[in-house]
């Protein structure tokens, strides 16, 4: 990737898309509130846009990747509003954001997170976004440790505890996706709480599955960014005596197709799957966990597993084509699997893996992960994923 010098004047804004980065070699610039040290460099992931605004003229050194993006607007792309919240917020605040697919809910977390980081204050950050997760792998959900240091990115953010959903959308069960919500929004901290949630808005279940959320939170905040609140929704804010906001979204926003939203969860996926190997364990000694689908009831994993090939074998997906001529439980000689995740005692994340079906002969299950002490449970997801990350399917009871 070729280096470039680059000038950005004093008040303007760099859209950076990714994947690219730049490093700060004169001058003072702002992300999201993060205001990085000279000599650090910042990272635009693909299909990302990084938002770097000028405090003073600076001199930038720039690395582009292939499909990266550059723009330059005039002024601050965080509004005003944005910044306005930002200075409420305090030790025992306890903020949960609401919006749409592409909204800026991300954006507003990070810019709430670093400007509270920088009065002094330590944060809790809340990822409830299984589709367009941050700081934990897609289907899955997670809280931060207490964090004291800014970051131009929540992905930099490392878990304290993650809790399994198994799939892309709280649409698939949201009973069970609000169970796995409240166990995070039931810890309280002496921190200011910053909760991020997915971009499923609406009538019907989704404004039950949001109203649910704000009720379990507590939260003294509520945003929303571009979305207007069913009417549970809208009760939940009431009955919750949180200061109801409604925010304007970004000024400059980059939607990103179902494609790029995709990519980027197999992006998340390869990266908690990293330093995987293939491991054969006898069935016995593993209790599984099967994430269902709201009316589902599998009696046994060998049952489920048929039942998400027969699936596969029958959508005009990416899975259908790797299983043409597949026969039998066991995927890994394809390559193929359905996204899990080892279990500790409490039934939080202590791995991401994928259960790559069974081995009849020897009564084995086979497993890839990068986990490599004892595997005691496993609970089982409903996207199915190559060994690199790759999505391709994601079952729906029919």
């Amino acid at each position: 990737m070729p280096d470039n010098r680059y000038s950005l004047n004093r008040g303007r804004t760099l859209l950076l898309g990714g994947p690219a980065s730049a490093r700060v070699i004169d001058g003072e610039v702002e992300v999201f509130g993060h205001r990085p040290r000279r000599g650090e460099t910042l990272i635009s992931r693909p299909w990302r846009v990084l938002p770097i605004h000028a405090l003073t003229d600076t001199e930038l050194e720039l690395s582009l990747g292939t499909g990266h993006s550059l723009g330059v607007v005039e002024g601050d792309t965080i509004p005003n509003s944005w910044h306005d919240l930002s200075e409420t917020i305090g030790m025992n605040s306890r903020v949960i954001v609401i919006g749409g697919v592409d909204s800026g809910k991300t954006s507003i977390v990070t810019l709430l997170h670093n400007r509270a980081v920088r009065r002094g204050l330590q944060t809790v950050i809340i990822d409830l976004d299984v589709g367009q997760s941050d700081i934990c792998p897609p289907t899955t959900m997670a809280n931060s440790g207490q964090y004291s240091k800014t970051t131009p990115s929540l992905h930099l953010i490392r878990p304290e505890k993650i809790y399994p959903f198994g799939y892309t959308s709280p649409s698939y069960n949201a009973k069970e996706a609000l169970d796995k919500a409240k166990t995070l929004l039931s810890e309280r901290r002496d921190s200011c709480v910053l909760i991020n949630t997915d971009g499923w808005v609406g009538e019907g279940a989704a404004d039950w599955y949001k109203a649910n959320l704000v009720k379990y939170a507590a939260p003294s905040h509520v945003v929303f960014l571009g979305a207007e609140p069913g009417p549970l929704l809208e009760e939940a804010v009431n009955n919750s005596g949180a200061e109801a906001v409604r925010l304007e979204p970004p000024k400059v926003v980059a939607p990103r197709s179902q494609e790029a939203r995709r990519l980027i969860r197999e992006m998340n996926y390869a990266r908690f799957l990293r330093g995987a190997s293939l491991r054969t364990i006898p069935l016995s000694w593993i209790s599984f966990k099967i994430l269902e689908q709201e009316g589902q009831n599998y009696p046994s994993i060998a049952e489920y597993l048929t039942e998400i090939i027969m699936d596969s074998e029958k959508c005009s997906c990416q899975a259908s084509k790797k299983l043409v001529g597949h026969k039998g439980l066991d995927l890994s000689d394809i390559g193929v699997g359905i996204v899990s995740y080892v279990l500790g005692s409490d039934d939080s994340v202590l791995s991401l893996a994928l259960f790559m079906g069974i081995d009849s002969k020897r009564q084995a299950a086979r497993i890839y992960t990068p986990f490599s002490d004892t595997i005691k449970k496993l609970a089982v997801g409903g996207v199915i994923l190559s060994s690199t990350g790759e999505e391709l399917h994601v079952y729906r009871q029919r």
